[in-house]
């Protein structure tokens, strides 16, 4: 978000967009699962990634309103809501704990 507000260009913008595209949206929405395998959470959240960005670029072409800066501003800012209230509803709730060591379980 930063190297937009600041109108930032070239490599490391790139970069970041990408990394951010490709990662947070997946990441926010998978929050909400239940504890996965790190694996499975990680194609999970690249794949849905792949898929939000996607859709947001097609409503965009579809709607002939091409604005890329605004939407990714409006996407972080909905990755960074989702993330907040994923954390303020984590840290009410105990976490869940799994192990062999616990009586009861094979």
């Amino acid at each position: 978000m930063w190297l937009t507000v600041f109108d930032l260009n070239g490599t490391v913008r790139l970069v970041v967009l990408l990394v951010f595209a490709l990662t947070a949206p997946g990441w926010a929405v998978t929050a909400f699962f239940l504890p996965l395998e790190p694996a499975i959470e990680w194609t999970l959240a690249i794949t849905l990634s792949i898929a939000i960005s996607t859709i947001l670029s097609m409503l965009m072409i579809i709607s002939n309103h091409w604005i890329p800066v605004p939407a990714m501003l409006g996407l972080a800012c909905v990755v960074g809501g989702l993330l907040i209230f994923h954390i303020s509803v984590m840290s009410r709730t105990e976490p869940m704990r799994l192990s062999a060591d616990e009586p009861g379980l094979p």
